[in-house]
């Protein structure tokens, strides 16, 4: 899986189409898409630019999910959200393959989520991304000195693999929420991450 792909350098869309060379395929007895792409040939279907040559970006965007703690005293985070790369993709891929394989119930792998807004005020051990036989998987931590978890909502491995296909690189998108809940946890999230202007005065 490449770790790159062609975006928009109007918009970093990489909902693109392009001209190129096609090839006869002598064995199948069709025509397949070539490796050539003709020069200043790429339309973007998101912003409608045309007559230009992609941006070459490494492919990431953020998942963004509600969060809660196991028990009902403690105060937890209001959201969940982590990067989503190539990498992330090969190794969730790679864990639900041994759970199928060794029949277990579930897995996880180190795993450093945001637990907004104040990740480091929790005081946390060190997480985990929980991935299940049923097909879904979780972000978890714990607080230092306490014992109960904090985790994000549970999210479908396979909304998440149709989301890498689809998703523009450098965007935001929120799982495991709908409708109101999720315009206002994406808008406390922007909240959170807006930097604050640079005085250079």
């Amino acid at each position: 899986m490449k770790k790159e792909r062609p975006v928009c350098p109007h918009c970093g869309s990489n909902q693109l189409v392009a001209d190129g060379s096609l090839e006869f395929d002598g064995a199948a007895g069709e025509w397949r898409a070539g490796s050539e792409i003709y020069n200043e040939s790429c339309l973007c279907r998101n912003c409608g630019r045309s007559e230009f040559n992609p941006e070459w970006k490494e492919h990431k965007f953020t998942v963004l999910t509600p969060a809660h703690a196991t028990l009902d005293l403690s105060d937890p985070p209001p959201y969940c959200s982590f990067d989503v790369d190539v990498d992330l993709i090969e190794k969730i891929k790679s864990v639900r393959e041994a759970i199928q394989s060794l029949a277990l119930a579930e897995a996880s792998i180190s795993f450093g989520a945001w637990w907004g807004p104040e990740t480091d005020e929790y005081r946390l051990q060190g997480g985990a991304l929980v991935i299940a036989s049923s097909g879904s998987f979780w972000a978890s931590d714990m607080r230092k000195h306490e014992s109960y978890y904090i985790e994000s909502e549970v999210i479908e491995v396979d909304d998440l693999l149709a989301l890498w296909e689809t998703a523009t690189t450098g965007s935001v998108h929120v799982l495991a929420a709908h409708g109101d809940e999720a315009v206002e946890l994406l808008a406390e999230y922007r909240t959170d991450t807006i930097e604050p202007p640079v005085d250079d005065h």
